[in-house]
This record gives structure tokens, sequence and C-alpha cells, in this order.
């Protein structure tokens, strides 16, 4: 059972998203908040396991003051919920800011007696998002980071809807002597790159930020694809940016990265393609398994959105099907396996 607490100020909101998250049967909203004082006093009598907060509240402390407050006394997953939802990118940057893990938006909740499917979906994010451990607002000492050795394993990941808390709580499950650099597309609109890197970097033990021209992609290093161009990845582990237009209307595109990484790695790449709409990744995990490399999907019911990876398992490209929270733990077995792979059949090194 997933115990929530929801902290609105209107009964409305209130039994709205009550209702959304109770389509779910290991949902229960176990209390109601409706200033941001009486939420952390609430969070700390009923430990609840989710806390859904409102951004305007009533009173001197906001919701994102709020969410500050209660990580400060108790670790807690905290999903804002709002009805303004105008600017995305500043809504996104202050909710991780605050601790939070996402911002979801209120109206399709208010419809959901009429629309059924938007209940669905936000249940299934909120579900997602109560998987990801919260830290305390501090950055963790991160082992030093190491130079990639010869044709050492890469991990390459395309993800879309609901891959913030997918990512999330994928690479702070990874542990810190993780033998393999990771490189990352998610789609997002644009602004919220440096947002999303800089808050998984404090919840995860490697070191998690965009990728820049150049960038060795080292074990224990997660670089996330920049807005605006493509990302690629060369034999001599460097990253590659490059210009020119959208492929199949994603820039950066999931299969160009993949793709290089197949080039560079061939038996010692690993794709994985998580949560997402359409099929952006599909033809870049295949050549990674084509080239011999090894590839994970994430498993439809524990996605927001299934597209990505339902298009990549279409293409007879997926060697696993499994839920998100098996994701970290199979990683980790198949990187020590791909990095006993000699080095004659590894990339080249250009």
């Amino acid at each position: 059972m997933i115990r929530a607490l929801v902290v609105d100020d209107l009964r409305t909101a209130q039994r709205a998203i009550q209702e959304a998250l109770e389509v779910d049967p290991e949902f229960r909203v176990v209390g109601f908040a409706v200033r941001g004082e009486e939420a952390v006093a609430e969070v700390m009598k009923l430990r609840p396991d989710v806390v859904l907060m409102d951004i305007r509240l009533p009173g001197g402390m906001d919701g994102f003051e709020a969410a500050r407050r209660v990580l400060q006394e108790h670790s807690v997953p905290i999903v804002m919920v709002t009805a303004s939802y105008d600017d995305e990118e500043m809504l996104l940057k202050r909710s991780l800011e605050a601790g939070a893990l996402d911002v979801l938006p209120k109206p399709p909740l208010l419809l959901s007696r009429r629309h059924p499917e938007a209940a669905l979906c936000f249940a299934r994010q909120v579900k997602v998002l109560c998987r990801v451990r919260p830290t305390p607002r501090r950055r963790r000492v991160k082992p030093p980071r190491r130079s990639p050795a010869s044709g050492s394993p890469i991990v390459a990941v395309a993800s879309s809807t609901g891959g913030p808390s997918a990512l999330s709580y994928i690479l702070s499950e990874l542990p810190p002597d993780f033998p393999a650099g990771v490189v990352v597309v998610q789609h997002m609109a644009k602004g919220f790159i440096e947002g999303l890197a800089a808050s998984i970097d404090e919840r995860c033990p490697l070191e998690v930020r965009v990728g820049e021209e150049g960038d060795e992609v080292a074990p224990g290093v997660v670089l996330f694809a920049p807005d605006g161009v493509h990302m690629a990845v060369d034999g001599r582990a460097r990253v590659r940016l490059r210009d020119g237009p959208p492929l199949r209307a994603f820039r950066p595109s999931a299969d160009i990265l993949l793709s290089s990484v197949a080039e560079a790695r061939g038996p010692r790449a690993v794709g994985v393609i998580l949560t997402g709409m359409l099929d952006d990744g599909a033809r870049g995990i295949k050549a990674i398994r084509d080239r011999g490399g090894r590839t994970i999907a994430q498993e439809a019911s524990t996605c927001v959105v299934a597209s990505m990876p339902q298009a990549a398992i279409a293409l007879d490209a997926v060697d696993e099907v499994i839920p998100l929270e098996r994701i970290a733990e199979e990683l980790v077995r198949t990187v020590r396996e791909v990095s006993d792979v000699s080095e004659d059949q590894a990339g080249p090194e250009r």
C-alpha cells in the first residue's frame, strides 16, 4: 500500500487528486493539508510514502518552501501538483531546487471522471516517482572520476515522457564503482536538461551533468545530451556534438546517440530504452544488438507511455524486457558481463 498525503487548499482539488490516485488499488490517501505549515506537521505525524503538494498555498509558505521544510525533517518523495502550468521550465526548475521529484499538471485531474485515462496516467506517474529515494539536499562525496580503459563498456539510454523520474530512480540505484560510462538522450522542452541533471546528480552516487564537446565517457560519469544538438560518442569514448536538422523530429536524437555507441563499442555497448512517446531510439538500440551488444527495454506496465520500448520490441531489438525497479540491478550484472568481452571483439579505437 502506498500511503499519500495531499496538500491543497481547495477541497475539489483534494478530492480530484484522491480519486485519480485511488484508481490504482495500491494507493490510499491517508490525510489532507491546506497550508504549508500544516503539511510539515502532517508529514511528521502520518509518515506518508508520498506527498502531493500544491504550489500555491495560503499564508506565508508556498509549496516550494513547504517541500524544503518537509525534507529537512523527513525523507519522503514529494510531487508538486499545480494548475498554473504555463511556464513549465520555471516550475520544474523551482520544484527540483526545492527537492521535489517532478511537477505534474492539475487540470486533467479535474476531468478524471469523464476521462479516466488521465487519472490512470497520473497515478502511474506518481507510482514511478514513489520509487525514487529522496536524499538530503546536500551533495554527496563522489568517488574520483576514472579514465576509461581501452574499450570499456558504455551504456546508452533513451527516454521521453516519464523519463525524468525513471532516470532518477535507475541512476540513483547504481553503485559508486559502476564500471561503465553512461550517456543519455532525454526528450524535454528547451531549458530543462541542466536542472534535471543537477537534480539527479544530488541523488546519484555517480557524477551526472550535461555533456560537452570532447568530454570523456568514463566509468562513474553520466552525460546527458544538451538541448538542440545531436550527441554522439566516438571510438575514443569522447563526446561529439553535431549541428544538423532534427532526425524524425528529434534533436537530440536517441537513434544517433545509440547508433554511435554501437559503432564505438560493439559487444561492449549496452542499450536501454525507457518510457516515452513515439519511436526514437528503436533503430539505435537495434544497431547495438546487431553489433553484439546487450539491450534492455522498460516493461510497459511501469512506463508512463510505453511507445518507445514497444517500438524497439517490434524491431526485435531487445534482449530483456524488465520492470523499472529491476533495471539498475540488471545493468550492473550486464555491464560486468560485457566487460569480459575480449579486446579484439570490442569497438574500434579511432
